[in-house]
């Protein structure tokens, strides 16, 4: 059974088209863990696990033998329900060109803030660790407002140990201000010197982010999402103003290394 039950509503491949694009303006712009880390699959919905190479002993024994537990990742599945009007239905069904999408973007922006939460902060529950957590290099301090000292220390923390370029930078809202505070460096002149830094990498605001800001290779092979099934959009059932629909994906994360992000701080 389709797992999305999309044959169960009652309008058409062109109405859920015109629902997909206004998910897909929201993930384009806020799936902010996706624009840093490597993409693998999708590997379909009956993919559960990931294995990790990694045994743990156990303290109880079989018999005579001594007992291993292999570790896994477990995959996790996201689901962010919302409801179209049928009303703003019969709109798109007579062809109009606006309707009320807020629901579809209040949703899909709940499962980006989850994706994002799971690469960033991981998952303990699933024994998934998050790029925050695993962080395994000296934070560098950033002094007063001027953030080009800090990005450049950490550029070169990071070459040092043989990580290389390009960088992404990746800072929460409240600090990105900052960056254009610098007196006499408004503008595109810093833009310019960051991108120098970074090696043609990019700036990149992160809500997500539990700490100030961050430098990232974007070198690949460092951090991985493991794609069971990629976000879609399903059919939940009727209600009484309208219809129930979901947005669904399965997913874990894997950190391969770790010492790939250094950490901004305040």
């Amino acid at each position: 059974m389709d797992i999305l039950k999309r044959n169960k509503a009652p309008f058409s491949e062109a109405i859920w088209s015109t629902l997909e694009e206004e998910a897909q303006a929201v993930f384009a712009k806020h799936l902010t863990g996706r624009k840093v880390v490597d993409f693998d699959g999708p590997h379909g919905l009956a993919f559960s696990s990931v294995n990790t190479g990694r045994v743990t002993s156990a303290k109880e024994k079989l018999g005579g033998a001594s007992v291993g537990v292999r570790e896994s990742l477990a995959v996790v599945e996201l689901k962010v329900p919302f409801e179209i009007k049928e009303s703003e239905l019969e709109l798109l069904m007579r062809g109009a060109n606006a309707f009320d999408a807020e629901p579809i973007v209040k949703a899909a922006r709940a499962l980006c803030d989850a994706e994002n939460s799971l690469i960033f902060d991981g998952f303990k529950k699933a024994g998934i660790g998050g790029i925050v957590e695993s962080l395994e290099q000296k934070p560098v301090k950033v002094k007063g407002d001027d953030i080009l000292p800090g990005v450049a220390e950490a550029v070169k923390t990071l070459a040092n140990d043989q990580v290389e370029g390009p960088y992404a930078l990746l800072i929460q809202p409240q600090y990105y201000a900052k960056l254009f505070s610098v007196a006499g460096n408004a503008g595109y002149p810093l833009t310019k010197k960051l991108s120098e830094l970074l090696q043609g990498g990019e700036v990149i605001t992160a809500p997500a982010l539990s700490k100030g800001a961050m430098v990232m290779s974007l070198r690949g092979g460092d951090f991985e999402i493991l794609s069971g099934m990629d976000i879609g959009m399903g059919y939940q059932k009727e209600t009484s103003s309208g219809h129930e629909l979901f947005l669904f994906e399965t997913l874990t994360f894997r950190i391969k290394t770790p010492e790939a992000a250094i950490a901004l701080e305040w």
